[in-house]
């Protein structure tokens, strides 16, 4: 196994472990401080469990408003100073009570739960060697995008520029546009970055398994604390361990991506990509985007913080509609699209406990929390509003109503009925079709949870909070149904938002599983559909893990059409970048070809390229920030430079030296990296063997273009 590997798979190590520095110790410090709904009077494991929730919070706003004020540097010392404190105070608790050996014995289900997490997660995300050859996770698709943010704030700070699109402006200054994007979860890795000596990419590799260490702590404080309580210590921990269970079950995906098998149709990189409107998998959204469920965790907590509100003096009502206001404000920077909704399901719930009489003591509580969130966010929105326009140049609304589609409408186009309805209006023919396949569609991708929520639904047994919870997954499945965004093609509001019905759907199975009598299915068949549905669920996630690490080498030792020579490119890259980072500046502007094979190719560029790129994708990236006016004229010069497929074949000449110069002037670029691949490397007399070179192996050269348009 290559040396890369090892060296990855360390660095992730060190991040998960010094991350406790920002996701335990400052949650901890606050709870003491504030003894935040009697936090000193709990055992130091139910502490701990408090701190991590209460740190997504805190260290996520700390991190941002210090690092925008006075730098990213100050925000490493403000949050790293308080991280120690809360350590070393946990530490001293281990010590002083003399149990530390007592404690670890008591947890050590958890510490091994922790250890086979940080495991999985790194083991599924990093790069594997094997000779020449460096095979990637599908979860690249994502992750290099997400990896140049954080090399983004380390390199410009907070708020960080646009690290996909570069311009160069009248006065022939180049610039990256402040990123239009919720950025606070790179903002954080960047603190990893910074403290821990760990790259970019260990760093978000790590905030993976915090995010979901999160969700955990969330799910234990849900069982004891909003659910029914339990019959005894022994029966809280059976029902936690449960629900975390669950964590591994997701719907029916694997029959359809079984179907696609037998048909001949082609394997998705991911199993969810079979649906337009997905619910993503635990796994899934684990590995794919944390910053996300963090935002989920902050929300659910902050909500949790309300609830406990209840008969409280008023004094920790407001303590705790303060703390849950700094957690909604820290959801929208980390993911505007969960928190939004979770907005729009809180002011559902808030109608709805005002005419409870039993809610309305909460009432207040969230209504200050909302107002904390909003003076919060002050700051924030206006950064945005500064930001500029959308990708297109226009203000347009960020959502829509629109049904959500669920299953391709496609499907039942050739159907009695609807072929005759497409006859007469091809809008109203879809629309249906949509309306009709959504229900199916639910079911499909709940499984399991599907028939939790129907149980729950037919029998409308339990406290307030089981009827609570159905309350909240209704809502939320209502506004991830009929809302979607609008800035891009997928519909990402849809799909994080249903987050908010999964998290409440997976705290009702965990009633059901544990076997109260209140909430055991008596009906066989019922018990037998759910048993069915849940070994599906199983199957799904093992089949999901297994594609998502195997997909991209099966398909490059396969040889298969667009991903063939894929693992030998990224090795190459990853080759020349050490020697990269000796010999040249990080704050240099990079451009490579862009005309590649398939998206992975260029998104192994952007993994391994930990500078600013000119133009990251063959279509002008900025949607996080930028000016789309320019673009046009940059991918014509791109164009130039790198040749077009087969360019060389119809007689066009590369460009010299003397002209690469001149584009780079125009481009605002320092650095070109050329790989043997690229149709340019064939020209001997081109720029690629006539600049300097800061960099090369007999497969990757980075060359200098002798410009600095900063």
């Amino acid at each position: 196994m290559s040396s890369y590997t090892y060296h990855d798979v360390a660095g992730c190590l060190i991040a998960v472990v010094g991350f406790a520095l920002f996701f335990v110790g400052p949650g901890y410090g606050v709870g003491w401080v504030t003894d935040l709904l009697g936090f000193r009077q709990r055992g130091l494991g139910e502490r701990t469990a408090w701190s991590v929730p209460l740190s997504f919070g805190v260290t996520t706003l700390l991190a941002v408003f210090v690092g925008k004020s006075a730098g990213l540097s100050a925000a490493c010392w403000v949050l790293g100073g308080l991280g120690v404190v809360g350590i070393g105070a946990i530490a001293f608790e281990l010590v002083r009570g003399g149990m530390r050996w007592g404690f670890l014995k008591a947890r050590k289900g958890w510490l091994i739960a922790g250890v086979l997490l940080t495991l999985f997660v790194v083991g599924e995300l990093v790069d594997v060697g094997f000779g020449n050859k460096l095979y990637m996770s599908v979860t690249v698709f994502d992750h290099s995008v997400r990896t140049s943010f954080v090399e983004a704030v380390v390199r410009t700070g907070v708020p960080p520029g646009n690290p996909l699109y570069w311009t160069v402006g009248a006065d022939g200054v180049g610039h990256a546009a402040a990123m239009r994007y919720y950025y606070f979860w790179y903002v954080v890795c960047g603190l990893g970055v910074e403290v821990l000596g760990v790259s970019a990419r260990q760093a978000m590799i790590a905030s993976c398994v915090w995010a979901a260490i999160g969700l955990v702590a969330v799910i234990g404080l849900y069982g004891r604390y909003f659910l029914r309580p339990a019959e005894g210590e022994d029966k809280a921990r059976r029902r936690i361990w449960i629900t975390m269970a669950l964590l591994v079950v997701t719907g029916l995906d694997v029959i359809p991506a079984v179907v696609n098998y037998l048909q001949g149709i082609p394997t998705d990189p991911d199993m969810e990509w079979w649906s337009p409107g997905q619910v993503t998998s635990w796994m899934d959204t684990v590995l794919w985007v944390p910053h996300h469920l963090a935002a989920l965790v902050c929300c659910v907590f902050g909500f949790l913080l309300v609830w406990m509100s209840e008969e409280r003096g008023w004094r920790q009502r407001v303590l705790c509609g303060v703390i849950a206001g700094v957690g909604f404000a820290a959801a929208f920077g980390l993911s505007t699209y969960v928190a939004v909704a979770f907005a729009m399901v809180m002011a559902l719930w808030l109608l709805w406990a005002l005419g409870w009489k039993a809610m309305r003591g909460r009432c207040g509580v969230l209504l200050v929390a909302g107002a904390v969130a909003v003076v919060l966010l002050v700051p924030y929105l206006r950064e945005l509003r500064a930001a500029g326009p959308n990708a297109s140049g226009g203000k347009t609304a960020l959502f829509a109503f629109s049904a959500r589609r669920m299953v391709d409408p496609g499907m039942v186009a050739g159907l009695p009925g609807f072929k005759q309805l497409r006859a007469w209006s091809v809008p109203a023919e879809d629309e249906i079709a949509v309306l009709v396949l959504m229900v199916p569609g639910y079911i499909a991708e709940l499984g399991f949870f599907a028939v939790v929520l129907g149980v729950f639904l037919l029998r409308m047994r339990g406290g307030d909070g089981e009827r609570t919870a159905v309350f909240l997954i209704m809502n939320g499945l209502l506004v991830s149904t009929f809302v979607r965004s609008t800035v891009i093609g997928t519909n990402d509001f849809g799909i994080r938002s249903m987050l908010i019905p999964q998290f409440f759907l997976l705290l009702l199975a965990g009633l059901i599983l544990e076997g109260a009598s209140e909430f055991g299915v008596s009906r066989r068949s019922v018990r037998l559909v759910l048993g069915v549905f849940l070994v599906l669920g199983v199957m799904g996630t093992a089949y999901q893990a297994v594609l998502l690490r195997f997909y991209l080498p099966v398909q490059d030792r396969l040889g298969r059409q667009n991903l063939a020579g894929l693992a030998e490119r990224t090795m190459a890259l990853r080759e020349v970048v050490g020697e990269l980072d000796a010999r040249a500046s990080k704050g240099a502007v990079v451009q490579y070809d862009t005309q590649v094979p398939r998206d992975f190719f260029n998104y192994a560029q952007l993994l391994h390229t930990p500078r600013q790129i000119a133009n990251a994708f063959p279509e002008c990236d900025v949607a996080f920030g930028g000016d789309p006016g320019p673009c046009e004229a940059i991918k014509k010069e791109l164009a130039g430079l790198f040749l077009e497929p087969g360019g060389l074949a119809t007689g066009i000449e590369a460009k010299s030296a003397e002209e690469a110069r001149q584009s780079c002037r125009r481009l605002g670029v320092d650095e070109l990296v050329v790989t043997r691949w690229d149709p340019v490397w064939g020209a001997k007399a081109s720029w690629v063997w006539g600049l300097p070179v800061l960099a090369s192996t007999d497969r990757v050269r980075v060359v200098n273009c002798g410009t600095n348009t900063r």
